[in-house]
């Protein structure tokens, strides 16, 4: 007769763990305005921008659903939340180009180069009842609406990762080099500056 298996404690999962981190730094969330955003500023603007979110609830949040992990677990869970950072920054670069310089630069060059179709376009517009000015601020408002999605994306993905970090370095497992996502631009030390000569420095 055979032993029963012993039952092993539940071990937290990190998929799970990332999914919850997901709903936690939606883009809807990092749309919340501050107090500092009525003025125009962001909210991060003070000296103490990180001791402020080291000590927010969604910090404690994440210290307590990775204190069990192990350091490969927490590690998975840095590497999908810099994949993560790197998509948004990404999303966001997108959606300037799609709806900031391409409408832009087709609007400069309808009215440079085809100036007659640009004038019988606001003629139509004109007709049937439509304000250019009206249509051109109701756009101008989305398109801000939209920038403002994307980039609550890449705030919410940097907070994450950021934490993340931070979890790691407190077990001695810090990053060697530091990396700008939102550029995609190494400053690590170890990199290779140019200098004037064309010698690397």
């Amino acid at each position: 007769m055979t032993d029963a298996p012993v039952s092993q404690p539940d071990q937290p999962d990190v998929d799970e763990i990332w999914l919850l981190f997901e709903r936690k730094f939606s883009n809807l969330r990092g749309m919340r305005p501050g107090p500092g955003n009525l003025l125009g500023v962001s909210d991060r603007t003070h000296a103490s921008r990180l001791s402020g979110l080291e000590q927010s609830k969604i910090a404690r949040f994440v210290r307590d659903k990775t204190k069990a992990l192990t350091d490969v677990e927490l590690g998975l869970l840095m590497t999908k939340a810099a994949i993560s950072h790197e998509q948004a920054a990404s999303a966001l670069r997108l959606t300037l180009v799609a709806n900031v310089s391409i409408p832009l630069g087709g609007l400069i060059a309808l009215s440079q180069l085809m100036p007659d179709t640009a004038e019988m376009v606001r003629d139509f517009l004109a007709e049937g009842g439509v304000s250019l000015e009206i249509l051109l601020l109701s756009v101008a408002i989305l398109v801000l609406i939209a920038l403002w999605y994307s980039y609550a994306g890449v705030a919410q993905s940097r907070d994450l990762l950021h934490l993340l970090r931070i979890e790691m370095a407190r077990r001695g497992e810090a990053d060697d080099t530091a990396q700008d996502l939102d550029f995609d631009m190494p400053i690590g030390a170890a990199d290779e500056v140019p200098g004037a000569n064309g010698i690397s420095v």
